[in-house]
């Protein structure tokens, strides 16, 4: 959700920025090197820099700027310290805005293209079947699940393997197509079989 927000923060400056001084202006929105400064820091010097004006003045005007948009409900504070516009969100107002689009979004939450067209393969816990189960597969394989459910709502193809290990009647099958006929003879070539 940070990072909503911060891609929502910058996108409000640029554009008010570009609408008052027809000029494009590249907003940068951190997180402070202190936590004590507040979540997010947006630094003015560019922005001044770029529309031509002293840094205090952009300072109040990128303030009013967000005090005026929809997402001024996210920040309980909004502080100029030097040539930086401090932000500290409203952890109330956050929870909020996260409810309201979760049940908006309802069976599409979380769901993007971020990972569209990538084959990711997830090998999950294998247990070998002629030894104890413990909790620890049953642990690897629900968070296999769980990161396969993640990847598939980012429009990835996720390929599952649950490989159940190596038991006596396995080991038969897999040396089955190799197996050779009892009547084979020195003279003719030994050969696989597909089974």
């Amino acid at each position: 959700m940070i990072e909503f927000i911060k891609l929502q923060l910058k996108k409000t400056l640029e554009t008010a920025f570009s609408d008052r001084y027809g000029q494009t202006v590249n907003v940068v929105v951190e997180e402070p090197k202190r936590k004590e400064q507040g979540d997010l820091s947006v630094p003015v010097f560019t922005i001044a820099k770029a529309v031509g004006m002293p840094v205090s003045s952009a300072l109040t005007e990128i303030r009013e700027v967000l005090l005026a948009s929809d997402i001024a409900g996210l920040f309980s504070d909004i502080v100029p310290a030097g040539g930086f516009l401090n932000l500290r969100l409203d952890p109330q107002a956050l929870v909020a805005r996260i409810l309201t689009e979760s049940i908006r979004a309802g069976e599409d939450i979380g769901r993007s293209t971020a990972n569209a067209g990538e084959v990711v393969c997830i090998d999950y816990s294998s247990p070998n079947i002629a030894k104890p189960f413990s909790i620890g597969h049953l642990r690897s394989t629900i968070i296999g699940h769980a990161l396969g459910n993640l990847l598939e709502k980012t429009g990835a193809k996720v390929v599952r393997i649950n490989h159940l290990g190596i038991s006596a009647r396995s080991s038969e099958k897999s040396s089955a197509p190799f197996s050779v006929s009892a009547t084979a003879s020195a003279s003719r070539p030994i050969r696989s079989t597909n089974s």
